[in-house]
């Protein structure tokens, strides 16, 4: 819809709405814009994607029309509008409700907090009664995150310029301190540069946020020439009544599939790379808010919040887009896919950690079940058909 046509539809609603009691309605763009910025709704960033033939295994996100391609010379042609994460988060702390349901999974936090995963031991499954994404042990393992009582450390970016390295907090303790000095020299894995890293340290916080991630494409009346997709997120911390809710699942950003050139691999990556920067910069940095809501010990007002990708989410064709791979499971077979991949700019893939766990889960009379990428540090070996399904249990309880 252009600018000239929808203000033509405001001004016939205004000539239908306005009465001597009912202030002006706005009959402009200019003045619709400022009141939805007033509500906090901000333009999407807008980036330009070149994907020409002559590069087929690589990418390059533009920020401008005029910009040039690094490997080839060429102006973007794909146009992208990115829908920022982080000014989604400062609408939603600013609203006492939205709060309240973000914190969801603190009011249940004895289910997950301090609890003893030993193997074999009494909580080894996680919480007995598997309702919530929180009861199980995957999610227990990131207690310290929320924990306002652990102290943990932050991963550092790489000196190196152009280098999108990350230097996890176990590289950093495992590298060798200076002479005299709190200074770690830390070897990039990608570049080899060796920084002198101090590590730097900070609290869990009850109102960190987790996401929910999803990729799903659709072709309107089943053409392939006018395929279109959307990249959405969810709070993993919500309830699943309220994060369930069609207004609780936020767009990011949406991907003309019709204008991408087929069997490309990285497809997906130049939409996923400013969501995953943004995710990056947040648990590094940090996000600067102003809270609305109080907890105990923990006031409200100006603050300082970290955030992570928990999980991705999808049917089958969706998680084969993004994780770059094709696997078949057949229908009728309770059967159990454990695969390595490599996804380069997924989450913490980003980081340098690039072991990503890809779980195709089926069940008798459910055919293929949604599939789930869960971010491990390493994959789950499989020796037998019990230990498979004990991992895979392991590692998706509680998930609603």
């Amino acid at each position: 819809m252009s600018i000239k046509c929808c203000e033509d539809i405001l001004t016939w609603v205004a000539g239908v709405r306005e009465t001597p009691d009912m202030p002006s309605f706005p009959t402009s763009w200019p003045l619709v814009d400022k009141q939805l910025h007033d509500f906090g709704y901000r333009q999407p960033q807008v980036f330009y994607i070149c994907l020409h033939d002559d590069h087929p295994c690589h990418y390059d996100l533009l920020s401008t029309d005029s910009d040039r391609c690094r490997y080839c010379g060429r102006l973007g042609t794909i146009k992208y509008y990115y829908l920022s994460v982080i000014d989604k988060i400062h609408n939603w702390v600013s609203q006492k409700h939205m709060c309240e349901k973000m914190i969801s999974h603190w009011k249940e936090r004895s289910h997950w907090l301090h609890q003893e995963h030993t193997e074999g031991g009494s909580n080894a499954w996680g919480y007995p009664s598997k309702k919530e994404l929180w009861d199980g042990q995957r999610f227990s393992e990131l207690s310290y995150f929320w924990n306002p009582d652990k102290e943990w450390t932050l991963p550092a970016r790489c000196g190196t310029p152009d280098c999108n390295g990350l230097l996890s907090a176990c590289l950093i303790f495992e590298s060798p301190l200076e002479d005299d000095s709190t200074e770690r020299s830390v070897i990039c894995p990608l570049c080899y540069h060796v920084n002198r890293i101090v590590p730097k340290t900070t609290f869990g916080d009850p109102r960190n946020i987790a996401y929910i991630g999803l990729w799903d494409g659709w072709q309107p009346f089943n053409k392939p020439s006018h395929g279109c997709g959307t990249i959405s997120i969810s709070v993993a911390t919500m309830s699943k009544q309220d994060r369930n809710h069609t207004d609780q699942v936020f767009v990011i950003g949406f991907v003309p599939t019709y204008l991408l050139p087929k069997q490309r691999p990285m497809l997906l990556d130049p939409f996923l790379a400013p969501f995953c920067q943004e995710i990056v910069d947040g648990f590094i940095e940090g996000i600067d808010v102003s809270y609305a809501l109080s907890l105990p010990g923990l006031p409200g007002g100006p603050t300082k919040l970290h955030h992570l990708l928990l999980l991705w989410t999808g049917d089958h064709v969706a998680q084969c887009a993004v994780s770059k791979g094709i696997f078949f499971v057949r229908r009728g077979h309770v059967d159990f896919v454990l695969w390595k991949v490599w996804v380069k700019y997924l989450c913490f893939s980003v980081s340098g950690v690039s072991n990503v766990t890809m779980v195709g889960l089926r069940r008798d009379g459910f055919g293929v079940n949604t599939l789930l990428l869960w971010l491990l540090p390493s994959v789950v070996k499989v020796s037998s058909s019990e230990q498979r399904t004990r991992s895979i249990i392991l590692g998706f309880p509680g998930l609603s």
